[in-house]
């Protein structure tokens, strides 16, 4: 159908959305067109917007972020350039919080994680309004309410079972 060049890589992929950056091709403005023409016409593409200055194609789909690409891989429209990754902001945030969550329980001797500080801290901060006689700053319920859903969601599926890791 349409063989793209070997740096062709995903920079972003998340639901509805996946852009694809082919830096050989900038300011190839025919090379750009016609892609565009052929990946509009592709099942679950919504739409598609190119940039021949950027080298890059955003595809809107309805499709599994999983989906369209191994669709694109299958018909020979994606190759994963070596070594590049895609970058997926819920992931990196997990990711992120893993790591503090693990240096946490290796400083405090893991009798307690990053959740469970974070319940301390805002319930701490509930009984702290409590006690100065201020209702309407940070409400004393919401911080209660928030340190016990971070509590419970940062245990085992969230139902409050620590999972003993």
């Amino acid at each position: 159908m349409f063989d793209l060049p070997q740096d062709t890589y995903v920079s972003h992929l998340s639901p509805g959305r996946l852009r694809v950056k082919i830096p050989s091709k900038k300011g190839n403005v025919v090379f750009f067109s016609s892609l565009k023409d052929q990946l509009s016409q592709l099942p679950g593409v919504e739409s598609v917007e190119v940039n021949p200055v950027t080298g890059s194609i955003l595809l809107i789909h309805s499709l599994d972020p999983g989906a369209v690409t191994n669709f694109l891989k299958a018909q020979n429209l994606l190759k994963m350039q070596p070594g590049k990754d895609t970058f997926n902001f819920h992931q990196e945030i997990t990711r992120v919080f893993d790591a503090t969550d693990r240096r946490v329980k290796g400083f405090i001797g893991g009798g307690i994680n990053l959740g469970a500080l974070a319940f301390l801290a805002l319930t701490g901060a509930g009984v702290y309004q409590i006690l100065r006689g201020n209702f309407t700053a940070i409400p004393w319920y919401s911080a209660f309410w928030y340190g016990l859903s971070i509590f419970l969601k940062s245990k085992s599926g969230g139902n409050g079972v620590d999972d003993g890791e």
